[in-house]
């Protein structure tokens, strides 16, 4: 093993570790019952992380995903300015199994280069837990999710995303300048 495939993997293993803690915290910041649900849900770390986040990160207008974007089948992508305009957006979803796994990802990742590759490191591990489950969770999550929330069927059947930049809209203008980038599917919206 080289020196670069060694800092590779210890860096790895330390953001892992890293989440675990930060689990933990995020856990005890919640207000039962969704820390209760959340605490038994399994989680998805680095480096597995990644390879589930890359399926649906970036989310553009194009489609979602690295590399080569994929558009899911009623895809919608749609930029707004304030927050409760985004959370109506997300609503707009159907025809959805409410039992059906997702991955729930509550803080924005952070894309680091090490040794020559890219990688997705999220702050906290993805979730893996049912929508219905990951729908009734928003409201909570939201004033704690910092901008950023996702909640993808591990098949991709479903999704709903919502990132953010700074920035204004020229029909939609908020001071704050933050602009919310929304992608959902399936949903009829326009």
């Amino acid at each position: 093993m080289d020196s670069d495939e060694r800092k590779r993997l210890i860096f790895l293993k330390a953001s892992a570790n890293k989440q675990r803690r930060n689990r933990n915290t995020f856990l005890e910041s919640l207000a039962p019952p969704l820390s209760q649900a959340l605490s038994s849900a399994p989680c998805v770390y680095t480096p597995e992380s990644h390879d589930i986040i890359s399926t649906f990160l970036p989310a553009t207008a194009d489609g979602i995903g690295s590399g080569s974007q994929t558009r899911p089948n009623e895809y919608h992508y749609t930029e707004v300015a304030w927050p409760d305009k985004a959370m109506n957006l997300i609503q707009q979803i159907h025809n959805v199994d409410p039992n059906t796994d997702c991955h729930l990802m509550i803080t924005p990742p952070n894309a680091i280069q090490q040794g020559g590759k890219g990688y997705w490191v999220p702050t906290c591990p993805l979730f893996v837990v049912d929508f219905a489950s990951a729908q009734r969770s928003v409201p909570q999550l939201w004033p704690i999710a910092g901008h950023f929330l996702a909640i993808v069927s591990c098949k991709l059947e479903f999704g709903m995303i919502i990132d953010h930049y700074c920035g204004y809209l020229e029909n939609d203008f908020n001071p704050t300048e933050i602009v919310y980038e929304v992608a959902r599917w399936p949903t009829k919206a326009a």
